[in-house]
């Protein structure tokens, strides 16, 4: 069993690769516990898989139902 703690000294400096992976601003630093998530992942394993990004896809979101009702 692996564990990570993400502190403030490693959001600094992982600054730089953390916006580089999400090319877009975010509101919270939320997506950052999971970023050193797949940072520790990467070393031990090939393929994960974690529903990251499948609200965005599938308008799981309230504010997403104007974009999918105006496409019908």
């Amino acid at each position: 069993m692996y564990f990570i703690t993400p502190t403030s000294e490693t959001l600094l400096a992982d600054i730089p690769a953390f916006v580089m992976a999400h090319t877009e601003p975010i509101p919270t630093t939320s997506p950052y516990a999971q970023f050193k998530v797949m940072e520790l992942a990467q070393k031990h394993v090939v393929v994960t898989l974690d529903g990251q990004g499948a609200d965005e896809q599938l308008a799981g979101y309230h504010y997403f139902l104007g974009f999918i009702l105006k496409n019908y």
